[in-house]
């Protein structure tokens, strides 16, 4: 079977994606370009010069979506354009946005606590409403440009392989304006606790006799972060350290030697 000689359309879409000063070429970024049914979907990266370039023949309207994964900078607003023809182009510069919030995360000492997760959401827990980041070395953060707003800030620790950790302050409110950083919480700093409220208990069967090495953990279920892990001693008693707050408790056999525990 002979299909002849089958050319690649030569790209009619061509965008470039430069930083917030409008100048800086932004390479490296990914770009998916979709109708809205996402029957056609096409891909490609950013160049040195931050062009990327798509070839679309079929009369319709596209967003691109552009992940730039950039330090500093938060990732374009998509864009959106329509062809009504084969021979219809569309060429235009893309720009970073500026993050909505610049924090930080510290612990008691006022030093950095890296691995900490932010989160900051609207009412509804909207997609376009929300932003998710986590602390660097510098125990930085920064949140993806949101719309115009309040929202709720919720500070998540890293875990800590000892079964405790630092404890996070409650969720807190901001007001974000799209377009400028807020940085109040980079001034004044995110400051996380050690635990200071004690949990104990005893696990046993029914018949009173206590259960060593069970493992104990909880959550806190009241809002807020908390977490807390524990093993059980030879009188089936456990402690841990946590913050403030009412907890779920679940308990678990554990496996030894690949016997199977009679509970659970």
């Amino acid at each position: 079977l002979n299909v002849g000689t089958i050319s690649q359309p030569s790209p009619n879409i061509r965008l470039t994606l430069l930083e917030t000063n409008g100048t800086t070429a932004v390479g490296s970024a990914y770009a998916y370009l979709h109708d809205s049914q996402y029957s056609l979907w096409k891909n490609a990266t950013s160049d040195s010069t931050g062009l990327m370039e798509f070839s679309v023949t079929r009369a319709g309207t596209y967003t691109v979506d552009i992940y730039a994964y950039h330090a500093t900078q938060s990732d374009p607003a998509p864009v959106t354009f329509t062809i009504s023809a084969s021979t219809d182009t569309v060429t235009q510069n893309v720009l970073l946005r500026v993050p909505s919030m610049h924090g930080k995360v510290v612990d008691q000492s006022g030093n950095a606590v890296q691995w900490a997760s932010v989160s900051v959401y609207d009412s509804s827990y909207s997609y376009n409403g929300s932003g998710w980041a986590s602390t660097d070395s510098n125990g930085e953060f920064r949140i993806k440009s949101l719309p115009t707003g309040t929202y709720t800030v919720s500070i998540y620790p890293p875990y800590s392989s000892n079964g405790t950790q630092l404890v996070a302050p409650d969720p807190f409110t901001v007001s974000l304006t799209e377009g400028t950083m807020n940085e109040t919480y980079y001034t004044s700093p995110i400051q996380l606790s050690q635990p200071n409220k004690t949990i104990s208990g005893v696990v046993q069967y029914p018949d009173g006799t206590k259960v060593s090495g069970a493992y104990v953990s909880g959550y806190r279920s009241d809002g807020g972060s908390g977490y807390f892990s524990a093993t059980t001693n030879s009188a089936g008693a456990f402690t841990a350290l946590t913050g403030k707050g009412q907890y779920k408790i679940y308990t678990y056999p554990s496996w030894v030697n690949g016997q199977t525990p009679d509970w659970g």
